[in-house]
């Protein structure tokens, strides 16, 4: 019979290898465009919004804490709400996210601290093996685009500002945002047994 001890061992190395392996490929075959540091409060977003051309890959590596990636390109303020974003991560360490061609510019960025002080940086990296029809330009800005119409904001738009706490009404809804609780639960499910 084996080891329990010995099968939680190899689960947990094969994770890490992964982890590794993804990484290391990711930055030997993509260019950094630009990078991103900040701190975060717990329980507050900061925004970013960046105009591109073409498919990124998005990388947030906490590096104190743990900070979660919600990303939109209709929403300018995407929160851990599930209607109000289209892409997120939310996995303790490194989140990775690969922004398809579909999406449109300027994409609005949400990051979300979970711990009393989450320091974290933001690289965003062309995507390897994709022909962009111009040259690499890219803008990264932390502030909201003021072109954009109202139908595409929050209702919340003017009581939101940066890096300020959610308010009691959004905490209030507990159907979305258990859906989005339940979606996070499934990812760490799934790094754990892939």
């Amino acid at each position: 019979m084996v080891n329990p001890l010995f099968i939680s061992l190899c689960i947990i190395l094969a994770i890490l290898f992964g982890r590794m392996t993804n990484v290391d490929i990711m930055m030997y075959e993509s260019k950094l465009l630009a990078q991103a540091s900040d701190i975060i409060e717990r329980g507050n977003f900061s925004y970013y919004y960046i105009y591109s051309a073409g498919p990124l890959i998005l990388n947030l590596t906490s590096l104190l804490g743990d900070a979660d990636l919600y990303i939109s390109d209709t929403n300018m303020y995407p929160t851990y709400d599930a209607d109000s974003y289209k892409l997120h991560s939310a996995t303790c360490g490194q989140d990775i996210i690969e922004i398809p061609e579909s999406f449109e510019y300027p994409l609005a960025v949400g990051i979300y601290g979970h711990a009393e002080y989450s320091v974290f940086t933001l690289e965003i990296w062309d995507v390897p093996n994709y022909e962009y029809k111009n040259k690499y330009w890219l803008l990264v800005t932390k502030d909201a685009p003021t072109n954009i119409d109202e139908t595409t904001r929050n209702e919340d738009t003017n009581k939101k500002t940066n890096n300020k706490p959610i308010s009691k009404k959004k905490k209030a809804k507990s159907t979305s945002s258990t859906a989005s609780s339940i979606f996070s639960l499934l990812e760490v499910i799934q790094l754990i047994f892939l």
